[in-house]
Formats: structure tokens, C-alpha cells, sequence
């Protein structure tokens, strides 16, 4: 800050997804009124990415009289245009993260400065990018056809949970967790009567309170990821920490709980309980992706869920249930990877293939639902995963794609597009292993 001034160190630091330093925003605080209404102004006109209106807020709580200042970006982040802003933030965020994913040098820095990287490039694009007169809509969707010409990230199958398992991981992101979660940490501490003057109970009741027939409320289901328990936050990001207590504050102790860790993992070994006794209830097991996703288990809870895993026949549920059955199947699929259980993975693995059987025999008679292949080639994905080993990944990727285009011959013809892409696009030293598929690939391709 002593180097290149406040003004630059503000720019610099706005772009991070982490609360401003105490020092800098003591350094902001000790100007003059009139310089920090200038410099506050200067900024509002240059700062235009949703990190940077987060920042702005912060900025503005601390210069006398600026709540209508406060309250615009907080109306701007809320509403409909906010909307249209997330979505190009994402479309940026998405493109450079997967370009991040094959740069060599990237590779070799540690997660958090990645993370931190991202972030803070996408700031710094959307910010250049972003002007009052542009189309949004339109931008975002070349900039999202644009992203679709390089399909995979490398990070797929170069898996590092350090950096997979962040709450920064841009695959993490959505709108309602970026303005509820982030608002809320750079609000903690605020005084009651300026949380009033914002009216910010009414914004967040708008964007993430559901009221349902019985007049129950619940909040949007993407705020029941417990990623306070069950992901890192090595930057102690905005979108990290308890942020239960504060939802209690602002829109009451009921609401406010739905979220707290104690609660969300009640609710998932409360699922586990009734899946036991009837694992075709579909809602328990979405209540369980909704809360865990993709992340290890409460550990706690690891040998329970294993145990109710390795007594499930998916291939029988599959039969009677064929949607829940894939639903389960993602999420065993997921706990395998996780826990590095090679007999339930190898378990799996054969279900899958005997799934993929009756599927082909299905459609000598009916047809099958196309999006039964995402399921099944999602599935095979999280099977075969390794922590930061590619190698076997890719080996055993291979492996387990060639059964099921054998036993399922019609899976290669459903994905063939994407899969060619995806196996196109992967640097070379994810491809071992995968020459078999790549020829049958090559083979699907002149034949189509």
C-alpha cells in the first residue's frame, strides 16, 4: 500500500473474494471526508464485477450518509439485473478456469493462489468487459458458446481435493450463495439500525425464501450445501464460515437454522436411517446430493453410509426405480472416490455395467430416456476418479467405458459428440490408457 497508494491497493484487493484487510480499510476510514467521497465515487464507476460491488458496500458503510449508496448495489445485486451480471461473471469465471486447467505453470501453484488467481482475474475481465449499454444477455451467451469449444476442464480427471473441494471452486459457485453468504460476511457487525436502513431482510426474503402451499417457508436449496463443514475454505473467502446465525438475525430463528451444519447433517443421517428400510425414496436420496454434492461425508457418518452403500442392489433398483437408482448411483459413486473404497468401487463398477445391460436390452423393445447416458457416463466418471493420480484415473476411465460401450453399444452413438471432445481436448499426460477409446471414437466418428 506504501508503494502503489490506496487507491491502487483498493482496485487490487477488490477483485479478491476475501473481506478487505483491517489495515486498508483503517487507511480508507482515516481520509478526510471529502477524499473518501471522491475516491468512494471513483470507485463505484471502475468497480463493476459482483466481488467488487461486495467490496464497495464494505467502502461505503464506512463514509457517513451512504446508505442509498448501499442500498442501490445491494438493489443492483438483488434484482433482475443482478441476475443478468452473475451470469456473465459466471461465463467468465467458467472460461478462465478451465483455461487455468491446462497452463503448466499454473499447476505448480498451491490451490489457494489459484483459487485466489481466478477470482481475481475474472474481477479484473468483467470489470474491462462490463458497460451499462452492453446486451448481457447476448454477450454472455457468445461468450458461453465460446466456452463450449474447449468442453472439459483438465482439472477433471487431475483431481486435487485441496483445490476440488474449495468453496471458491468456480464449479461451486451460484448467484443466491455469491449474495447471501458474501453479504453477509462483509455485513457481520453491522449495527441493527443500519441493516434496517438497507431493508435487507426483504431482499433476501425475495431472492432466497420459498413459500410453499401450507405457507411453510423454506430457503432456496442451494444454500443447504454444508460447506462449512464438509469443504475448505483456505482463503477464508467471503463465501466461507457459519453464516446460519446471521440468516437467523435477519429473517428469524426458523429460517435461519435450516442451514446451521448441526441441522443439515441431522438430515442426512436421518436419510441414511430411512434409506436402510427403503432405498427407492428418491427424496432422500436428493436431499443428500443437495447437501453433500460431490464432498466427502460427515466422518462420523462415513461407515454408516458405507455400510448402507454395500447392501444396496442398484441394478434391482434401477428395474423398479430407474431415476433414483442412477441418483444413488452418483452418490455412492461419489463416497467410493472419496473414502478410496476399492470393494465398494469395484461393486459399482460391475452394477454399472450390468445397468448399461438392461438398458440395451430395454431398447430392443422401448426407448430409453437419452438422458439416462449423461447418468451413466456422469457415473462412470466419479467411479473411476483418483486424488491427484491421472494416470489410473485415465486407465481405469478407459477400462470401465469400454464394458459399457461393449455391453451398451448405443451409449458410444448417444455420446459420441461429447465424448469425442472431451478425449480431443485432455493433455497428454491424462491420455494413458485412453488410446482404446480414442480409436473407437475415431472409428463411431467415420461411421456416423
Amino acid at each position: 500500500m506504501a508503494a502503489e497508494g490506496l487507491e491502487i491497493c483498493l482496485k487490487r484487493l477488490s477483485c479478491l473474494p476475501v473481506k478487505l484487510p483491517v489495515q486498508v480499510r483503517e487507511a480508507f476510514r482515516n481520509l478526510p471526508l471529502s477524499e473518501r467521497r471522491a475516491l468512494l465515487n471513483k470507485l463505484v464507476s471502475q468497480l463493476t464485477s459482483p466481488v467488487c460491488k461486495l467490496h464497495l458496500i464494505d467502502l461505503a458503510l464506512l463514509c457517513p450518509y451512504s446508505t442509498d449508496l448501499v442500498e442501490r448495489i445491494i438493489d443492483e445485486l438483488y434484482g433482475e439485473a443482478g441476475e443478468l451480471q452473475f451470469q456473465l461473471f459466471k461465463a467468465i469465471i467458467t472460461i478462465l478456469s478451465r483455461e487455468f486447467s491446462y497452463w503448466h505453470e499454473t499447476k505448480k501453484w498451491l490451490p489457494p493462489m489459484r483459487l485466489a488467481m481466478i477470482w481475481a482475474h475474472t474481477s479484473k475481465l468483467y470489470n474491462l468487459l462490463y458497460h451499462p449499454t452492453v446486451q448481457l444477455e447476448e454477450f454472455t451467451q457468445k461468450l458461453e458458446e465460446h466456452s463450449q469449444l474447449r468442453l472439459i476442464s483438465a482439472d477433471i480427471l487431475d483431481r486435487n481435493p485441496e483445490f476440488w473441494n474449495d468453496v471458491l471452486h468456480p464449479q461451486r459457485l451460484n448467484r443466491i450463495k455469491l449474495v447471501v453468504h458474501g453479504l453477509a460476511t462483509i455485513l457481520s457487525g453491522c449495527a441493527p439500525e443500519i441493516i434496517q436502513t438497507i431493508k435487507i431482510t426483504e431482499k433476501i426474503s425475495t431472492l432466497a425464501v420459498r413459500t410453499l402451499e401450507d405457507k411453510q417457508q423454506l430457503l432456496d436449496s442451494q444454500l443447504y450445501r454444508d460447506e462449512l463443514s464438509l469443504a475448505q475454505d483456505n482463503l477464508d473467502s467471503l463465501l466461507g464460515g457459519d453464516h446460519s446465525e446471521y440468516l437467523a438475525s435477519i429473517l428469524g430463528a426458523e429460517l435461519g437454522e435450516q442451514i446451521a451444519s448441526q441441522q443439515l447433517k441431522a438430515a442426512v443421517e436421518n436419510a441414511i436411517d430411512s434409506l436402510i428400510n427403503e432405498p427407492s425414496t428418491k427424496e432422500q436420496w436428493l436431499l443428500i446430493i443437495a447437501v453433500i454434492a460431490d464432498l466427502p461425508i460427515y466422518s462420523d457418518l462415513r461407515e454408516k453410509f458405507s455400510k448402507l452403500l454395500n447392501n444396496i442392489d442398484i441394478v434391482e433398483l434401477y428395474q423398479a426405480e430407474p431415476l433414483t437408482s442412477l441418483f444413488a448411483l452418483m452418490v455412492a459413486s461419489d463416497h467410493a472416490a472419496n473414502s478410496s473404497d476399492e470393494n465398494l468401487r469395484y461393486k459399482l463398477e460391475q452394477e454399472l455395467i450390468e445397468i448399461a445391460r438392461v438398458i440395451n436390452d430395454q431398447e430392443q423393445q422401448e426407448t430409453v430416456d437419452p438422458k439416462i447416458a449423461n447418468y451413466v457416463l456422469e457415473s462412470a466418471l466419479k467411479l473411476t476418479l483418483r486424488a491427484n493420480d491421472p494416470r489410473t484415473t485415465s486407465h481405469s476411465l478407459n477400462s470401465l467405458l469400454e464394458k459399457i460401450c461393449s455391453t451398451w453399444p448405443h451409449f458410444a452413438n448417444l455420446r459420441l459428440s461429447g465424448l469425442s471432445k472431451r478425449v480431443g481436448e485432455l493433455p497428454a499426460n491424462q491420455l494413458h490408457g485412453c488410446w482404446k477409446t480414442v480409436l473407437l471414437l475415431r472409428v463411431l466418428c467415420k461411421n456416423v
